[in-house]
Protein backbone atom coordinates (compact mmCIF):
# COMPACT_ATOMS: atom_id res chain seq x y z
CA UNK A 1 0.00 0.00 0.00
CA UNK A 2 1.30 3.46 -0.83
CA UNK A 3 0.13 7.02 -0.28
CA UNK A 4 -1.81 8.45 -3.23
CA UNK A 5 0.06 11.77 -3.17
CA UNK A 6 0.20 13.00 -6.81
CA UNK A 7 -0.93 9.73 -8.39
CA UNK A 8 -3.53 10.19 -11.13
CA UNK A 9 -6.52 8.16 -10.01
CA UNK A 10 -8.41 6.21 -12.63
CA UNK A 11 -11.81 4.58 -12.71
CA UNK A 12 -11.60 1.22 -10.99
CA UNK A 13 -8.73 2.11 -8.65
CA UNK A 14 -9.36 0.93 -5.11
CA UNK A 15 -8.23 3.24 -2.34
CA UNK A 16 -8.38 3.07 1.45
CA UNK A 17 -9.40 5.94 3.71
CA UNK A 18 -6.89 7.41 6.14
CA UNK A 19 -8.78 5.86 9.04
CA UNK A 20 -8.35 2.50 7.30
CA UNK A 21 -11.94 1.51 8.02
CA UNK A 22 -13.23 1.27 4.44
CA UNK A 23 -12.06 0.63 0.92
CA UNK A 24 -13.39 2.81 -1.88
CA UNK A 25 -13.48 2.34 -5.64
CA UNK A 26 -12.95 5.32 -7.95
CA UNK A 27 -16.09 5.73 -10.06
CA UNK A 28 -15.28 9.00 -11.80
CA UNK A 29 -12.83 11.85 -11.53
CA UNK A 30 -12.30 15.30 -13.01
CA UNK A 31 -9.90 18.17 -12.34
CA UNK A 32 -11.45 19.05 -8.97
CA UNK A 33 -13.26 16.00 -7.60
CA UNK A 34 -13.18 12.25 -7.29
CA UNK A 35 -16.43 10.26 -7.06
CA UNK A 36 -15.97 7.23 -4.81
CA UNK A 37 -18.18 4.27 -3.93
CA UNK A 38 -17.68 2.40 -0.68
CA UNK A 39 -16.95 -1.30 -0.88
CA UNK A 40 -19.10 -2.68 1.88
CA UNK A 41 -18.60 -6.39 1.35
CA UNK A 42 -16.65 -8.94 -0.64
CA UNK A 43 -17.91 -12.05 -2.35
CA UNK A 44 -16.04 -14.87 -4.05
CA UNK A 45 -17.82 -16.62 -6.94
CA UNK A 46 -16.78 -19.03 -9.66
CA UNK A 47 -15.99 -17.84 -13.18
CA UNK A 48 -19.03 -19.75 -14.39
CA UNK A 49 -21.32 -17.90 -11.97
CA UNK A 50 -19.75 -14.56 -12.91
CA UNK A 51 -20.76 -15.13 -16.53
CA UNK A 52 -24.39 -14.54 -15.50
CA UNK A 53 -23.68 -11.20 -13.84
CA UNK A 54 -23.84 -7.80 -15.58
CA UNK A 55 -20.75 -5.71 -16.28
CA UNK A 56 -21.46 -2.03 -15.73
CA UNK A 57 -20.15 0.24 -18.42
CA UNK A 58 -19.15 3.89 -18.03
CA UNK A 59 -22.61 5.12 -19.07
CA UNK A 60 -24.26 2.90 -16.42
CA UNK A 61 -22.10 4.41 -13.68
CA UNK A 62 -23.53 7.89 -14.35
CA UNK A 63 -26.95 6.66 -13.22
CA UNK A 64 -25.89 5.14 -9.90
Amino acid sequence: MKKISHTCLRMGNIIKSRSGEKEWVVVEQNDNEVLLAAISSYKKITHKDAQNWNLLEEEDLKHL
